[in-house]
């Protein structure tokens, strides 16, 4: 049996805020902004290859460039590369592949 989770990406102090990109095109940054249910940005898919895939978009979240401080984080087609691959940790457990 296979499970499909969507969900929307929250910062842990701000509940009211989501993970969104409101433009569709490739290389668009990702910002944190208020959660819209009309909005098509906020929508995301935890795929079992580790990518974040927006529902609406087809493109998955990447670091941009090589910033291990993840100063910018943008959606890209999927490439297979290390940086669209993400880790989902909750409290004291992994989600893992």
């Amino acid at each position: 049996m296979v499970s499909l989770w969507r969900f929307t990406i929250r910062p842990s102090k701000n509940r009211d805020s989501c993970v969104t990109c409101n433009d569709r095109a490739k290389g668009s940054v990702v910002e944190i902004s208020s959660c819209s249910p009309a909005s098509p940005g906020p929508r995301w898919v935890f795929e079992s290859d580790g990518t974040f895939m927006n529902l609406n978009y087809g493109l998955v979240l990447e670091v941009k460039g090589s910033d291990p401080n993840l100063q910018q984080i943008i959606i890209s087609p999927v490439k297979g590369a290390a940086k669209q691959k993400w880790l989902v940790l909750h409290d004291n457990y992994n989600v893992k592949k």
